[in-house]
């Protein structure tokens, strides 16, 4: 089951449809084979491969799916990564790294009185 395409381990699972409690959430239910293989812990990040590559949150599979070789992912994650239930991805841990910059835009004009960066700063340090 496990892979290894240059120095990070791999794992190949077959979609399958996310559970509606599970829509939205940016998680992925992973077989347990597949999270003790490539040493995962619960809410890890993983690179999911398929047409395209996408990222998701690595969660335990339901009892019953837990040795089917599966993964339970929702639309949104099977179209980034240019998926369908029932084709087969390559799962890998995924690298985080810090992030150098965050652009932060609204989706409209929004009316405001001062300085923006100020409000925004203010806000994400009283977090």
């Amino acid at each position: 089951m496990i892979r290894s395409r240059g120095k990070r381990p791999e794992v190949q699972l077959r979609v399958a449809e996310a559970r509606q409690r599970d829509i939205g959430r940016k998680i992925a239910r992973v077989d347990g084979r597949a999270i003790r293989e490539l040493g995962l812990s619960p809410g890890d990040l993983i690179e999911i491969i398929g047409k395209r590559s996408t990222v998701a949150i690595v969660w335990p599979p339901y009892r019953e799916d837990d040795g089917m070789g599966l993964i339970r992912i929702d639309g949104e994650i099977r179209r980034n990564a240019g998926v369908s239930v029932g084709d087969y991805v390559t799962i890998r841990k995924a690298r985080a790294e810090p992030a150098r910059k965050i652009v932060l835009a609204p989706f409209e004009t929004l009316p405001f009185v001062g300085d923006l960066s100020r409000i925004v700063r203010s806000q994400l340090l009283n977090l």
